[in-house]
């Protein structure tokens, strides 16, 4: 483990520069970090960043791009991503020791951040296990990115993610549900409002009432909402109640087995208007399909088009996106990451800057924490990493790290 005191005062030199707030890179930036903070922006030739060159220790990334911190919006730490039934629940979790998961998380977490990503955003894990891992990376006791945690998922009995979950159904117990999970340490509340995997993800588990009774709790306890959410009905009603975020948002249509999208415009303007953030966690089941042989891959090909046509659709109405893996499920892994940015680029068409943008700036609005994380700004956290050449022209240098400067320490260089 890294124990290098963050209150050394560094110099990062940067060759080029993106900061995170959707503007043109800047180029030959010194970035001055001390006590885990960012302290100053200057040009290498500053006369005050000259003066620095004496004390401070030097980082040089002079031969790539410096970045914030990446943000994985949707991770599940606990799981384990080769080990799933047909219906995508977890295999090993009913008899694996708490110990076992425990240990999987802090692997999954140290993989996460050797790729780039400093503060991850996990969306259910079993037994809170993952507020003692969260405990233990602020205290140093283990290297690991942030964690930004939900705790157990609120599902109904039987319902989508019930290996991980507290279960209840109406007003007033789910009200108690959403209370226990922010007692218990929960950074949030995640609501599995519609079905998943296998089981009838176009059917909603709550209705407006319950859901809207679960968004008031939360907001009273100063809680954000995220909500699992593939059927249409389920995504109209999770913009009635005024959730914070959807993940997947999937439009499809209930009582139908298989993902059969139905975009709403309506929605999605509603969508905007609301200011609810879109996570769409792209890089599910992509994996999976590269796996299969070419038969069975062109079947499995014809809907994921379908639904990425759905997602383009949200983006034209101006949905903010953000990035999130869902790693932890069937072939969804912390240290790919890249992925989702590579995905964005090639199957959703937006640029290289807009999903930048969507794994730092925006995703740390969505966390509430756009005042820390998500640009190279003097007062925010120095969450910094640099990769080998230039993901505005080739997205695939994400996989490139050079660097991770996690809280002003270097923890891979």
């Amino acid at each position: 483990m890294n124990r290098q005191c963050n209150s050394t005062l560094k110099v990062i030199r940067a060759a080029r520069m993106i900061d995170g707030k959707g503007r043109e890179p800047l180029t030959n930036q010194a970035i001055v970090v001390q006590g885990g903070w960012i302290r100053d922006i200057k040009p290498w030739e500053d006369e005050s960043v000259i003066l620095l060159d004496q004390e401070a220790e030097i980082v040089n990334a002079e031969s790539g791009t410096v970045l914030p911190g990446l943000i994985d919006a949707h991770v599940h730490l606990t799981l384990n991503a080769d080990k799933f039934s047909a219906d995508k629940e977890p295999t090993d979790v009913p008899t694996e020791s708490d110990e076992s998961i425990l240990l999987r998380a802090v692997g999954n977490a140290q993989a996460a951040l050797r790729a780039g990503v400093t503060t991850v955003c996990d969306c259910g894990g079993q037994n809170h296990l993952v507020f003692a891992l969260r405990e233990a990376i602020k205290r140093g006791v283990v290297q690991g990115p942030r964690v930004i945690a939900s705790g157990n998922v609120i599902t109904t009995a039987g319902g989508h993610g019930g290996f991980s979950a507290r279960e209840a159904k109406g007003s007033e117990e789910i009200r108690q549900a959403v209370a226990e999970q922010v007692e218990a340490g929960a950074d949030f509340v995640k609501i599995m409002m519609t079905g998943g995997g296998g089981k009838n993800p176009g059917s909603s588990q709550y209705d407006l009432v319950e859901l809207a009774a679960a968004t008031a709790e939360a907001r009273r306890l100063g809680k954000r909402v995220a909500v699992h959410c593939h059927g249409t009905t389920g995504i109209k009603d999770s913009v009635e109640a005024g959730v914070t975020r959807i993940e997947h948002c999937s439009f499809v249509k209930p009582d139908v087995p298989d993902f059969d999208p139905e975009f709403d415009s309506d929605i999605a303007e509603a969508i905007v208007q609301k200011g609810i953030y879109v996570c769409p966690t792209n890089t599910v089941d992509y994996r999976q399909i590269q796996m299969l042989g070419d038969s069975d891959k062109v079947k499995q090909l014809a809907p994921r088009a379908q639904l990425n046509k759905t997602w383009r659709g949200l983006l034209r109405c101006g949905v903010q996106f953000i990035a999130g893996s869902d790693a932890g499920i069937p072939q969804v892994f912390c240290d790919d990451y890249a992925l989702i940015m590579e995905l964005m680029v090639g199957e959703l068409g937006m640029s290289p800057m807009q999903v930048i943008l969507a794994g730092t700036r925006v995703a740390a609005e969505a966390l509430g924490m756009g005042d820390e994380i998500g640009t190279l700004e003097v007062g925010k956290r120095a969450d910094i990493i640099a990769i080998h050449g230039d993901p505005l022209k080739d997205i695939t240098a994400l996989r490139q790290i050079c660097l991770v400067m996690f809280g002003g320490n270097v923890v891979c260089y």
